[in-house]
């Protein structure tokens, strides 16, 4: 199992020489290709990066030779799916989610 914090797990994405994002990939079952983490730094969002970043860390997936990507985010978080259609991913279905506030 890839530990997604590992330093060198992360991919960092520039404009020019400062940093502005920055995303982690993994491989499940040798085929399902998952975008762990993915962030644009507040001040370069808005800015059509996030579909930048996002195609780079799908362009890994496929070198590592995921044949099938999953991705997903909140229902609230309207700019990721938009990212997700702009790089040509089809909305399948929505997951419940269940969780214990113990």
């Amino acid at each position: 199992m890839q530990d997604d914090f590992n330093p060198k797990q992360w991919q960092l994405l520039y404009k020019g020489s400062t940093p502005i994002g920055m995303f982690t990939v993994r491989i499940h079952l040798g085929q399902i290709g998952i975008v762990s983490y993915i962030c644009l730094l507040e001040e370069f969002r808005k800015q059509g990066l996030g579909v930048t970043l996002h195609k780079k860390a799908i362009d890994m997936l496929i070198e590592g030779r995921a044949t099938i990507y999953e991705g997903g985010t909140l229902e609230s978080n309207i700019p990721m799916q938009k990212t997700f259609m702009k790089n040509g991913c089809e909305h399948v279905g929505t997951r419940v989610i269940y969780k214990n506030n113990r």
